[in-house]
């Protein structure tokens, strides 16, 4: 381990509570892998800063065929810290024709999603 990253560690095995309370004031959930070991890795300490609360997924409404003929859909996601990047980059994906779909990820309350065919309006502030 880090000769650096040691101490830290321990300081926060020694703070468990402290940790707890960080993460509830800050809507936090800790990972599985955390709760069970009691630390903070390196990747999961970026769960400490702003959280990811908006996601847009979008897929192209070209559906190539495989090779047995069955055709397919790629769905690919990407997450935003805010409402606004969120619908500047699903402006995007509709401007190249494709479709998209938008919503706030867990444990975010209250819980939005917009379906494609309300995606229009949510952009122009109508929904």
């Amino acid at each position: 381990m880090n000769q650096f990253l040691r101490p830290v560690l321990t300081q926060l095995n020694e703070n468990r509570g402290e940790i707890r309370k960080l993460a509830r004031d800050r809507n936090w959930t800790p990972t599985d892998g955390y709760l069970a070991r009691y630390h903070v890795s390196v990747f999961e300490a970026d769960h400490l800063a702003e959280a990811y609360i908006w996601y847009v997924s979008y897929r192209s409404n070209i559906r190539p065929r495989r090779q047995d003929g069955e055709r397919r859909c790629v769905r690919a996601t990407r997450k935003f810290k805010t409402e606004a990047e969120a619908k500047q980059f699903a402006e995007e994906i509709i401007k190249k024709g494709w479709s998209a779909i938008a919503g706030t990820l867990n444990p975010h309350a209250p819980k939005r999603t917009v379906p494609s065919t309300r995606i229009l309006d949510w952009i122009a502030g109508r929904y």
